[in-house]
């Protein structure tokens, strides 16, 4: 929790420039929390407009952005709720904004190694080709050991995932096995990060990288390596359960939402079928 707080100060800071600072804290209710999202909406909706790019995307875009800082706001009431700061829910009867879902959109292979080739000559070049090869999240990267890879064994393990599953361990991709020999990761000692970066760092560098590529705007500059990786084996494989295995979401569903639908293989698809 103690990550999850300095990630979300954010949001307090601007959760703190909306309310009075004399409002006591037992004051602070479901109330006080949708007036905040309506006065944020409104003030994002301002800025939108007066730079003269106000669209139904960007309003979507918008709405999202609000639901995601009322979420990082949840973490800190609910971590003081906690640690018994505050006895009540702030967030038991909070309605979030109606909003579309975002467009991600996957990486080609020439995009990707653009991706690549901008980001700096350092170990984050490594981090990079785990994502690509793993679709693992920054907060899963970051906790690989080099004691968590199995050369022998051709495994790689997950200490503790976002879904609370505890080592869960995945294939080696050969590929990837040769990067990681490559960067000398079987001479590290086995409590060597793979990835000696903070998340927050990760991001920044990928962040810089994204706009260096050309890239910009496409989607988060992390999530898009795993939109690409579940993607990928989607496109490949057409086995929805197999991606769901292998982008370890607890949920078919969730993998439901990683499809696209490609006119040119669908095309493909029909002139194969004898009707």
């Amino acid at each position: 929790m103690e990550i999850d707080l300095r990630r979300n100060l954010f949001a307090l800071k601007s959760f703190k420039e909306y309310i009075d600072p004399e409002t006591p804290v037992s004051q602070i209710d479901h109330n006080v929390v949708q007036k905040y999202r309506d006065w944020l909406l409104e003030k994002r909706l301002t800025t939108a407009t007066q730079r003269g790019d106000l669209d139904q995307d960007q309003i979507q875009k918008i709405r999202r952005g609000v639901n995601k800082e009322l979420i990082n706001l949840r973490v800190i009431f609910n971590w003081a709720r906690k640690k018994e700061f505050i006895s009540h829910d702030v967030f038991e009867k909070v309605d979030f904004l109606p909003a579309s879902p975002s467009k991600e959109q996957a990486l080609s292979r020439k995009e990707l190694e653009a991706y690549y080739e901008a980001l700096p000559k350092t170990r984050i070049r490594l981090v990079f080709q785990v994502f690509r090869y793993t679709g693992m999240r920054r907060s899963e990267v970051v906790q690989i050991k080099r004691s968590d890879i199995d050369f022998e064994g051709k495994l790689m393990r997950i200490p503790k995932t976002k879904n609370r599953e505890l080592n869960v361990a995945f294939p080696l991709h050969p590929e990837l096995e040769q990067i990681l020999i490559q960067w000398h990761v079987p001479e590290m000692a086995p409590e060597e990060r793979i990835a000696p970066y903070h998340v927050d760092a990760i991001s920044r560098m990928f962040r810089r990288a994204l706009k260096k590529a050309g890239l910009e705007g496409k989607s988060s500059p992390v999530h898009i390596m795993r939109h690409t990786y579940v993607t990928r084996i989607l496109k490949e494989t057409k086995n929805l359960f197999l991606a769901q295995k292998a982008a370890r979401h607890q949920s078919v569903n969730t993998t439901k939402r990683y499809e696209h639908v490609d006119l040119d293989d669908v095309s493909q698809d029909l002139a194969d079928i004898n009707f």
